[in-house]
C-alpha cells in the first residue's frame, strides 16, 4: 500500500481539492492551491518508520484548518 492511498481518506476528509505533482525525486501535494506537502517516490522510509506518514497528516490537517 502506498503513502498517498493511505494519506487519500485524509485528503477527502477537508473537503477541499487536492491534487499531486510528479516531479524527478518526490510527489508534491497540493491541497486547493497550497503546496502541503512532499513525499519521495520511494516510501521505504515510511514502512520503517512510521514519522513520516504522521507528519505529512499532520500538515495536511494544518493546512486545511488554515484554509477554512
Amino acid at each position: 500500500m502506498s503513502l498517498l492511498s493511505t494519506l487519500r481518506p485524509e485528503l477527502d476528509a477537508t473537503g477541499l481539492p487536492w491534487s499531486t505533482s510528479v516531479g524527478t525525486k518526490h510527489i508534491k501535494l497540493y491541497l486547493g492551491a497550497r503546496l502541503v506537502g512532499i513525499l519521495p517516490h520511494n516510501n521505504r522510509a515510511s514502512d520503517r518508520d512510521r514519522r513520516a506518514h504522521l507528519n505529512i497528516r499532520a500538515q495536511i490537517r494544518r493546512a486545511a484548518r488554515d484554509m477554512k
